[in-house]
């Protein structure tokens, strides 16, 4: 009886980690975006973080038919076309870190009322608690 309440337990003990980890940290996507939109207007994604960042990584993957990548709006935040996504990467040297980073596309095709973004292969760095939050995959349809 008793190694059966154990591994229940350890199971219960795992599960309310996992949650705490997951709960901990969120990721949020909006897109400044209004209701006359035409071709060549630039808009900015913005990635709200619940916490301050010194670090992260990510793939982001989106609608290439619609929207064309300009560039970072975001000091210390790169990023490049790869295998048809954005690979990102910030890094603050001096740890004053970040809770919102914004990479601004222009408008190729509108002729679409949303926008598909998944944030792939995520690694987020907290500041505050130098904690290490890892994803595999983040979907919003904005």
């Amino acid at each position: 009886m008793s190694k059966k309440i154990k591994i229940i337990s350890i199971i219960f003990l795992s599960l309310l980690i996992f949650t705490n980890v997951s709960l901990g940290f969120n990721v949020d996507m909006n897109l400044d975006k209004t209701k006359n939109i035409k071709i060549n207007d630039e808009i900015l994604l913005t990635i709200n973080l619940s916490e301050k960042i010194s670090g992260a990584s990510f793939k982001l993957d989106y609608d290439r038919g619609i929207l064309k990548l300009v560039g970072s709006q975001t000091a210390n935040l790169s990023v490049a076309e790869n295998n048809e996504k954005i690979a990102c990467v910030y890094f603050d040297m001096s740890k004053a870190g970040t809770d919102i980073l914004q990479i601004k596309f222009k408008i190729i095709n509108n002729n679409k009322e949303n926008v598909n973004f998944s944030i792939e292969e995520s690694k987020f760095v907290t500041l505050d608690n130098e904690t290490t939050y890892t994803r595999r995959k983040h979907f919003w349809n904005i």
